[in-house]
């Protein structure tokens, strides 16, 4: 595949993520590494990819930092977790309310940091929908992790995609 093509549409629901993780995946960590060290695949049995054990590990390990993170006022999952609708391909999508006093852009940095050092994050790009921001991290074992970043005013567990807080201050 060449990295000028695109995913092909998909018509079934929950194909989508699946396909675009292929695609992505045989990519991983291709402008990072030196020519030399670049693979490109053409199947998803030649890439790592994450189990839903490795996914619970890792959504306990975010839980846990942000728990122990006093800048940090409560966390929710959101999308498929809160719904109980997880499958084989679910992302980790976990929604963080900021304490009052919190300096988001140094929350950012350390959380950012996190990812990529312990976590394996290869990319990461930035969503923003009022004062929430959401960072969205592609990690080498091609997992997707969503961690949005919530004003406490903002912060609410009573949307449909989310489900009761896992905690609060």
């Amino acid at each position: 595949m060449d990295l000028a093509e695109r995913p092909p549409r998909f018509a079934a629901k929950g194909q989508k993520h699946r396909v675009v993780t292929e695609w992505l995946a045989c990519y991983v960590g291709w402008s990072e590494k030196p020519i030399s060290e670049r693979v490109k695949c053409n199947r998803m049995d030649d890439v790592p990819v994450f189990t839903s054990q490795k996914r619970e590990q890792i959504c306990g390990e975010l839980v846990a930092a942000a728990k122990a993170d006093s800048r940090i006022g409560g966390a929710a999952h959101l999308g498929s977790a809160a719904l109980g609708l997880e499958d084989r391909w679910s992302d980790i999508d976990l929604a963080l309310c900021l304490a009052p006093d919190a300096d988001l852009n140094q929350l950012l940095l350390d959380w950012t940091t996190r990812l990529y050092r312990d976590h394996g994050a290869v990319t990461n790009y930035d969503v923003r929908r009022g004062d929430i921001l959401y960072r969205v991290f592609l990690l080498d074992n091609t997992l997707q992790v969503d961690l949005s970043f919530w004003p406490a005013r903002e912060f609410a567990c009573d949307r449909p995609k989310i489900q009761t807080d896992l905690w609060r201050r």
